[in-house]
């Protein structure tokens, strides 16, 4: 059983969670918001509520996961639903309780998370590209969350250095729950939901991850033509270029009504996202040492 909850948490997306809002804080703060107690707060409200809302996303999809993915916990009969809401429950209890010794502000902006996530569970699939958008949106709500801790903790903080990798990530997610939705068109049709694989089919799929790769060229871009940014966040900017690219490589080799090709995208987005978190923490990390020398 808790090997079965722990599974249904998805653990590698908590860690994803986690780095984006440590990097958004370093980002905002340099190498010192490692220091502080409210930048591991950020990073475990953000880990945590993501675990509640796996949850939610797993109880509202019993139907098509029976079908689409019969081995996850839920559908498979190794974890029951009502441990499964109870364990939800606790966990968003818990990411809350880790943004109380922050102030109000973490507080109503973990609410505003967890809102978000059980919209989604709920009605997400429903709404065709709402749904993605809304999950997408909680990417850029991660690193958000570490930057405003960081200007909680200290005024000379700069929240704003984190808006160019929080809207990055935030496109780059909107691909993957968009690639996801590809590989999920067998079960999505029959429990009735309304993806966008479902309503406009493949190839509009696969023109909207295009585009959307093409629009991740703009954060980085504008950075560096108007931002003044430390040498080292620059080269980050350049490097995140690179993501466009190749993001359009691999689509392009990818037939999204294959659901195998469609799961390789998903993890091959996830990948980049990760990749790109970690640039702009390294950057930020020297950016700082930079500015001290």
């Amino acid at each position: 059983m808790p090997i079965a909850l722990w599974e249904c948490c998805r653990p590698l997306n908590m860690a994803l969670a986690f780095l984006a809002a440590v990097t958004g804080a370093v980002l905002a703060a340099g190498a010192s918001a490692l220091g502080w107690p409210s930048t591991w707060l950020a990073g475990a409200a953000t880990a945590l509520a993501l675990a509640a809302g796996n949850l939610w996303n797993d109880l509202a999809d019993l139907r098509e996961d029976a079908i689409n993915r019969p081995g996850r916990p839920l559908p498979s009969g190794r974890l029951d639903t009502s441990t499964a809401r109870r364990a939800a429950a606790l966990l968003a209890l818990a990411s809350l309780g880790c943004a109380l010794p922050v102030g109000l502000e973490s507080m109503a902006w973990v609410a505003g998370c967890l809102a978000l996530l059980a919209w989604y569970a709920r009605r997400g699939k429903q709404a065709v590209l709402a749904g993605n958008a809304a999950v997408a949106l909680l990417s850029v709500a991660a690193v958000g969350l570490g930057a405003l801790h960081a200007g909680l903790e200290s005024p000379q903080s700069l929240p704003a250095r984190a808006l160019v990798p929080a809207v990055l990530a935030g496109l780059i997610h909107l691909m993957r729950e968009v690639a996801k939705d590809a590989q999920d068109v067998v079960g999505d049709r029959l429990a009735g939901r309304r993806s966008l694989a479902l309503v406009h089919g493949f190839p509009a799929v696969k023109r909207l991850l295009g585009q959307v790769a093409m629009l991740s060229l703009l954060p980085p871009l504008l950075a560096l033509l108007f931002a003044r940014d430390a040498a080292p966040l620059r080269q980050a900017h350049m490097l995140a270029l690179g993501l466009a690219p190749l993001l359009l490589w691999r689509l392009k080799s990818t037939r999204l009504d294959v659901p195998d090709q469609a799961a390789h995208l998903s993890r091959t987005i996830k990948l980049l996202l990760a990749g790109g978190l970690l640039i702009y923490l390294v950057a930020a990390l020297a950016a700082r040492v930079e500015h001290v020398h």
